[in-house]
């Protein structure tokens, strides 16, 4: 259902990412594999925008929430 999910939001955003998908997931690999899961990080910092039950901007929420508070907007934000 995950993977629907995000693959909906993809299309329906117009974003051109490639994805690639994983069988297991290892939280530990071998010593001869390189591992950045940790150092992933979001090099900008992101607009806020209006949350309908939030006075204060609440960051690192789902695309879902963007969606639900932004609606036909969200391309525009995601893509500015």
């Amino acid at each position: 259902m995950n993977s629907a999910i995000i693959y909906y939001f993809i299309s329906e955003l117009d974003i051109e990412k490639k994805t690639k998908n994983s069988h297991v997931f290892k939280k530990t690999y071998s010593s001869n594999t390189l591992d950045f899961r940790e150092n992933i990080r979001i090099p900008r910092k992101m607009k806020t925008y209006q949350q309908v039950f939030n006075k204060k901007f609440e960051s690192n929420l789902s695309i879902l929430d963007l969606i639900f508070n932004l609606g036909p907007e969200s391309k525009d934000y995601i893509q500015n």
